[in-house]
């Protein structure tokens, strides 16, 4: 396998718990409210809507959207005048958690399963070679 992955200082164990970390207490708000939940997957070399399907068993037959990690965590990284202490909060959080993965995983998406109800998976490839990364479910209409 080719080395993809940058120098990095911190451990794949010390990644999860560092995302462990960033999501405590962190909320994704769709149309439903869900848990935000870090997970370390199987090796893999890189990362698809295949891969990720068969190892959470997210079904593809209704559709997968792939996003930047730009692009997903605009919305949720971006702080507005009228936004509350709770909601600075998660900006906070979601400030930190993007951080974390754009440091320290290879290859980082966001896939979306499903049409109205999704499976959202923010993943990336550790230094050791294995998935890791977020995920929580959403109701968009």
């Amino acid at each position: 396998m080719a080395n993809f992955f940058r120098e990095v200082e911190t451990s794949p164990e010390e990644i999860l718990k560092e995302l462990k970390s960033a999501c405590q207490d962190l909320v994704y708000i769709s149309e439903i409210d869900s848990e935000v939940t870090p997970f370390r997957g199987p090796m893999a070399e890189e990362v698809s809507p295949e891969l990720i399907s068969e190892f959470f068993a997210a079904r593809m037959d209704e559709g997968v959207e792939q996003l930047t990690l730009e692009a997903f965590f605009e919305r949720l990284t971006a702080e507005k005048d009228w936004h509350a202490e709770r909601n600075k909060q998660a900006v906070a959080g979601y400030k930190k958690l993007y951080q974390i993965i754009k440091e320290n995983l290879t290859h980082a998406t966001v896939l979306k399963f499903g049409r109205v109800q999704k499976q959202i998976f923010v993943v990336g490839i550790d230094a050791e070679g294995y998935l890791a990364g977020v995920t929580a479910k959403a109701v968009e209409t």
